[in-house]
């Protein structure tokens, strides 16, 4: 199953209480906790990166795209709005 989690979520779950008997087995457990909540804090988002049409190679401004112009139907795009053809601009290009 994929889906998307909260990852602070998914730390936070990890706190709560656990009966544990024995300070061998506390300290394992304790350590294992530890661990996976590192590795947790470690993985890569699975939320894709937004890229706005102000922030896109493609939008030239006002209501015009590039990348939507020789498309059928092309819809009107606002600097606000996005879609998978997004290509964030490099430090080279100028804003608009």
């Amino acid at each position: 199953m994929k889906d998307l989690i909260e990852r602070q979520a998914a730390i936070d779950a990890l706190d709560g209480e656990i009966e544990i008997t024995g300070r061998t087995n506390a300290e394992a457990v304790k350590g294992y906790v530890r661990l996976v909540r590192d590795r947790l804090e470690r993985l890569p988002s699975a939320q894709p990166e937004i890229i706005r049409c102000k922030e896109c190679k493609h939008y030239e401004g006002g209501w015009y795209c590039s990348a939507w112009n020789n498309s059928p139907g092309f819809p009107i795009v606002t600097e606000k709005g996005y879609c998978n053809l997004a290509e964030r601009r490099t430090d080279a290009e100028t804003e608009v």
